[in-house]
């Protein structure tokens, strides 16, 4: 796997974490993932972090799931076949976000700014939400099968 793959990769991830602006917009709350991580990272509380800084800091995430996609993606396609590798690597990714931001980075950065128990399981819920249509955006935009004989996608 070659550098290539893994800046695809980074550059279909980062469209996925595009497509889940929406969703995460619309939702009661699905905005404060972004904030909660940027809070995270940068060791501030979530309420002092800008909108461009939730953003960029949603984006650089989507770029780090789409490399862990391009990482699973390959061996996967070659084990079980195009489609199904596919939708393992996705599904893993999907499950691991959402994972990650729920168990770990949640709770470390935003349970004392949610306050109450009702407003985190909406968050966690906007997030998982968000985080399928970040899998369908991979699934749009991660190649489709094969094409001229050759396989495409990563």
């Amino acid at each position: 796997m070659g550098s290539t793959t893994l800046l695809r990769g980074a550059i279909t991830g980062t469209l996925a974490a595009v497509a889940m602006n929406v969703p995460m917009a619309v939702q009661r709350d699905g905005g404060v993932p972004a904030y909660v991580a940027a809070g995270t990272v940068s060791g501030r509380d979530p309420t002092d972090v800008s909108l461009r800084e939730a953003a960029l800091a949603h984006h650089v995430a989507g770029a780090l799931a789409g490399v862990l996609y391009a990482l699973l993606s390959g061996p996967l396609r070659r084990t079980v076949g195009e489609r199904a590798g596919r939708a393992l690597a996705i599904g893993g990714v999907v499950a691991f976000v959402d994972a990650f931001f729920s168990r770990l980075v949640f709770p470390i950065g935003g349970g004392e700014v949610v306050g109450d128990t009702e407003r985190a399981d909406r968050v966690r819920a906007a997030w998982r939400r968000s985080a399928v249509v970040f899998g369908l955006g991979l699934w749009l935009l991660g190649g489709n099968g094969e094409r001229s004989g050759r396989p495409t996608g990563f």
